[in-house]
């Protein structure tokens, strides 16, 4: 989500739970069909590899 010139907390939040609300319940059923998997350590969908600057979780140390 890119940050806007304009954009205050507020705003930006706001966008970001919008988004929100579309990502997961696609995202539930993704992982409820099996299609999710970790790559690198990224979340991806199956056969696709993760976007690059894509956020992911490290590697527990």
């Amino acid at each position: 989500m890119p940050v806007q010139a304009d954009d205050d907390e507020a705003s930006l939040a706001g966008r970001v739970l919008a988004e929100e609300h579309l990502l997961y319940p696609r995202v539930a059923r993704w992982f409820l069909e099996g299609r999710l998997q970790l790559v690198d350590g990224r979340a991806c969908l199956a056969g696709e590899l993760p976007v690059a600057g894509a956020l992911h979780a490290p590697r527990a140390g």
